[in-house]
């Protein structure tokens, strides 16, 4: 046990389906939509292309040549896009043929990703937020935001909205619009944006350590209300909503504490603590579909949870050798990707949990 930490109880093992071991920090790993291809993403610039079902290593890529940031498969399609530290966007196809290069407008291309739809592809790089169509077209270029962006996310649905954040606030535009519609303002820095599922729910976590809840009763162009919720250890890098957007699950500290954003919402409610991680949570994901919440930490454990069951403690557990840096579900929701920042990246299915 590292120094200063308690043993870990003996719960039910997660057991790996496959490992598989890359050269450095996985900064990013995602299924694409059907489920069948694993990207995973080197810090270095490399971006390595998996058999889902097996761990069998596709294809090695060079996308980068100083360090990719971020990935995004098409949804419906197995492109994958790409934003790097060389100032670009890259989008490829499995073979590893390269099929559109962005320019960011910045040194470095932060974020990437692409709508629901997969009619449009999002950039951030700085201050600069670019909307390009699918084939690469740029369709807009909006205003420079007052900080650099810290996270992009699109709207749940097939609205095709955008929002964006920073120091200032929150910032919604669409494809065809030269600049934004509609804007929350803020006076410090969001760091990360979360859509609820059925997209009457925004949450961002801030560089303040508060979480910040806006409520649209009638979506994104109707009337809202907000509310900040305290008492955080840390800055919030870690959000997610439970597939009906009644639950919102929050890093922060090593206590991942849920919110219950259903009846009169969050505010003057006691929240739900699940406390077993020894280390800051740095990763959170709900089941698209499920009620299985699995988590991530500074120290390398792997957790799955059952949230509102018999226990407080999850229901099983691994550990990796080194912060787990991504989780991401499975399209199917039977099995989940973790990745660390030692280069480890595994597989766990969870049918027997279900």
């Amino acid at each position: 046990t590292p120094e200063g930490l308690q043993p870990v109880p003996c719960l039910n093992p997660l057991k790996a389906s496959w490992s598989q071991r890359l050269n450095d920090c996985i900064i990013s790993a995602a299924f694409s939509s059907d489920g069948r291809l694993v990207a995973a993403a080197e810090i270095s610039g490399k971006l390595v292309l998996f058999d889902a079902l097996t761990g069998q290593r596709i294809r090695e890529i060079a996308a980068h040549g100083f360090g990719i940031t971020s990935v995004s498969w098409r949804p419906g399609t197995h492109e994958i896009a790409t934003a790097g530290q060389d100032g670009k966007a890259r989008v490829w196809n499995p073979a590893g043929d390269k099929l559109l290069e962005l320019a960011g407008g910045s040194d470095w291309v932060e974020k990437v990703q692409y709508s629901p739809s997969g009619n449009y592809l999002a950039t951030a790089a700085g201050k600069k937020v670019r909307l390009w169509s699918a084939a690469g077209e740029l369709l807009v270029s909006p205003p420079d935001h007052q900080s650099t962006i810290a996270d992009i996310e699109w709207m749940p649905g097939s609205g095709d909205v955008l929002s964006w954040c920073g120091y200032g606030g929150l910032v919604f535009c669409r494809p065809g619009q030269k600049a934004a519609y509609k804007s929350f303002d803020y006076k410090g820095s969001m760091l990360k944006i979360r859509w609820s599922p059925n997209a009457r729910f925004i949450g961002t976590g801030n560089q303040d350590a508060s979480m910040q809840f806006f409520v649209l009763p009638d979506g994104v162009d109707g009337p809202s209300r907000d509310l900040v919720m305290w008492g955080y250890r840390t800055k919030i890098l870690d959000m997610t909503w439970d597939p009906k957007s009644r639950y919102l699950a929050t890093g922060g500290s090593s206590t991942i504490i849920i919110w219950d954003c259903g009846g009169k919402g969050p505010a003057g409610s006691k929240p739900a603590l699940l406390d077993f991680h020894m280390r800051l949570i740095s990763e959170l994901a709900w089941q698209s579909s499920g009620p299985l919440l699995a988590s991530g930490c500074e120290e390398g454990l792997v957790a799955l949870w059952r949230p509102g069951g018999k226990t407080n403690l999850p229901i099983a557990t691994d550990h990796l050798g080194s912060a787990i840096s991504q989780i991401h579900w499975a399209p199917n929701d039977k099995s989940f990707l973790a990745a660390s920042e030692d280069g480890s990246l595994s597989l766990y299915s969870v049918e027997q949990f279900t």
